[in-house]
């Protein structure tokens, strides 16, 4: 048995012993701390590793390499969850700072707990609400449980009201660049992960699209809503596509650059993945006529 995998067992025999004492842990990883609920404590933290850490390495790497970005600036964070690519983002990747957006309100609090904990409120801002296309509210239903019955802490918009529902806020991105919680100006990444709802988002997000702020997307093309749409915004303002999780996230990778036309045909896979999109300097961006 590996080094790795007898940490992985004793991190899960610590958390079990520890689910009937409290209801929460905190973890470190890469240096940040987070609170996590016990329920799914074990399933996020007991690996060695955690894909959203590598996935952001691999984008910030990419993005800084081929010089479309400089250190610092703005990391936008949509469905930022309880701060696991905002946290480190700021801590171990350089961002200036964040703002971090989560309709959740346990997420929201844990989030704004865990950017204490990391003495980071002065560098990051929280806004609990959905992002999306336009303002208003929306029904949001919380997924507490996976079929195990265990929190699981992801959730995504319906069409219903119903038990255990929320309301919740919508926003657009371009909404708070017009408030001036968003800067353009230092704007270096948009992180998405919105279970299916970033087409939503990117419709929402002109000012930054129009400047080609590099985006991340949690890509899942059948939950995808308004993915045509979506992916002729990104046509006409981008030019390049990245996969940051193929070959895989345990094998050697490296930065895979393809059109941003080949993002169309992924429309009907069925695998997920999460892609990097940005523009390439000094190329039109605008497609082929």
């Amino acid at each position: 048995m590996s080094r790795a995998e007898r940490m992985k067992r004793k991190r899960r025999s610590f958390v079990k012993a520890a689910s009937s004492m409290t209801p929460y842990l905190v973890a470190e990883k890469r240096g940040s701390l987070f609170l996590v609920p016990i329920e799914v404590a074990s399933k996020l933290f007991a690996g060695v590793s955690r894909s959203e850490f590598v996935v952001l390495e691999r984008a910030v790497h990419t993005i800084r390499t081929s010089k479309l970005v400089g250190d610092g600036g703005l990391i936008v964070d949509v469905g930022a969850n309880i701060g696991t690519t905002t946290i480190p983002a700021v801590t171990a990747y350089g961002f200036d700072g964040a703002v971090a957006i989560e309709p959740d309100p346990d997420n929201a609090r844990l989030l704004r707990a865990n950017v204490a904990l990391n003495d980071l409120h002065d560098r990051v801002q929280v806004i609990q609400a959905a992002a999306s296309g336009t303002g208003g509210s929306a029904t949001f239903h919380p997924n507490r449980e996976n079929r195990e019955g265990r929190r699981i802490g992801t959730g995504k918009l319906v069409r219903r009201s119903g038990p255990g529902r929320v309301e919740v806020e919508l926003v657009s991105l371009d909404e708070l660049v017009a408030q001036q919680i968003i800067d353009p100006d230092r704007a270096s990444l948009v992180w998405m992960d919105v279970q299916g709802h970033e087409g939503e988002v990117i419709l929402g997000a002109g000012e930054l699209v129009r400047r080609r702020v590099p985006l991340v997307l949690a890509f899942r093309p059948r939950r995808l809503r308004r993915a045509e749409e979506m992916v002729a915004v990104l046509e006409e303002h981008y030019t390049t596509l990245v996969d940051l999780r193929r070959p895989n996230l345990k094998n050697g990778w490296q930065a895979n650059a393809e059109p941003i036309g080949a993002l169309r045909p992924r429309l009907t896979d069925r695998d997920s993945t999460d892609f990097l999109v940005f523009a390439q300097p000094n190329r039109s961006s605008a497609p082929a006529t």
